[in-house]
C-alpha cells in the first residue's frame, strides 16, 4: 500500500519533491488540480 511505500524512503527523500502517479489518469497538482486530460 502507498504508506508502506513512502514509509520505506530514507528521512533525505521524503525532503525532496514527492510525485505520485495514477495509472490511468493524467494530470497536473499544484496545490489543486491544474490540467487533467
Amino acid at each position: 500500500d502507498s504508506f508502506q511505500q513512502i514509509m520505506s524512503f530514507s528521512p533525505q527523500d521524503l525532503r525532496r519533491r514527492l510525485w505520485v502517479i495514477f495509472p490511468g489518469e493524467e494530470g497536473l497538482d499544484y496545490g489543486g488540480v491544474a490540467r487533467e486530460g
